[in-house]
């Protein structure tokens, strides 16, 4: 299991300006419970011009809430993957870390 309640809010705030350096965009929105503090994190780097929504969660296990709560054109982006990310061709999701698949 992937204990994110043990991250901080620095832990956050690091996440936060790694995803800002590899995307732009001008909304966000974090998954319920596990997306929230990294939405939180990321909305200073909101560039409102931008019209790309992010959609934000903290663990990828299988993908079922990200898929649901995106829609075409949005960006999804997890601080960690579990199992190996499924791309639809409207929906795209990237991950800071991943676990290897043995």
């Amino acid at each position: 299991k992937v204990e994110c309640d043990a991250l901080t809010d620095q832990d956050w705030e690091c996440l936060a300006k790694i995803i800002s350096e590899r995307c732009q965009f001008g909304r966000v929105y974090g998954i319920p419970r596990g997306g929230v503090k990294l939405q939180k994190a990321l909305e200073k780097y909101i560039t409102p011009s931008n019209p790309y929504r992010l959609v934000v969660d903290d663990v990828w296990t299988t993908g079922k809430s990200m898929m649901e709560a995106m829609e075409p054109g949005d960006i999804g982006f997890v601080v960690f993957a579990r199992n190996r990310i499924i791309f639809d061709s409207n929906k795209y999701v990237r991950a800071i870390f991943t676990m290897d698949m043995l």
